[in-house]
C-alpha cells in the first residue's frame, strides 16, 4: 500500500509543471527533495496537501525557493542541515493574494519576518535550515 502511495506521489511530482525540474529521491520510507525553484502557489498547496496526507517522511535536503518553501513546515517534513530556503514577495494574485496564501504556512518569528521583510521585496532572502528552525515553531531538523 505504501509503495502505491509513493508511486502515485512520484507520478504527481513529475506531472506538475513547476516540479518537473527539482531533484526528488523516493524510497518506501521517505521522499528527499532539493533544488525546487518554486512556481504557482496553488500547485504547491495541492502538492503539500498530498504529501501531508501520505504521511511519508519528507526531507528537504537542499535549496527550496519561493512557493516550495511551504514544504518546510509540514508535520511530516524535516530540514537537513544543508538545506536553504529562499523567500521573496509572491507575484501572483491581485492585492497580494499570493503573499497572504504563503503567510498561512508560517508562524512565530518566521511569520513576522514574512509579513514585515521577506514578502516586501522581490529580492531573495536566504535562510539556512538552522536559522529557520530557530524562528519557525513548525519546522524541525532531520535527526
Amino acid at each position: 500500500m505504501r509503495l502505491a502511495i509513493i508511486a502515485t506521489l512520484f507520478a504527481a511530482l513529475l506531472a506538475t509543471p513547476s516540479l518537473a525540474e527539482p531533484a526528488v529521491e523516493i524510497s518506501p520510507d521517505r521522499i528527499v527533495m532539493w533544488g525546487d525553484g518554486g512556481g504557482y502557489i496553488d500547485e504547491y498547496q495541492a502538492e503539500r496537501a498530498r504529501l501531508e496526507r501520505s504521511g511519508v517522511r519528507v526531507e528537504i535536503a537542499g535549496q527550496m525557493w519561493s512557493a516550495a518553501t511551504i514544504y518546510a513546515t509540514m508535520p511530516n517534513a524535516c530540514l537537513r542541515r544543508e538545506a536553504e530556503l529562499y523567500f521573496h514577495s509572491a507575484a501572483s494574485g491581485p492585492g497580494g493574494t499570493g503573499n497572504r496564501i504563503l503567510a498561512r504556512y508560517f508562524s512565530g518569528e518566521a511569520l513576522r519576518r514574512w509579513n514585515t521583510q521577506w514578502s516586501q521585496t522581490r529580492e531573495w532572502t536566504r535562510v539556512s535550515a538552522q536559522q529557520f528552525v530557530q524562528i519557525e515553531p513548525n519546522a524541525k531538523l532531520c535527526g
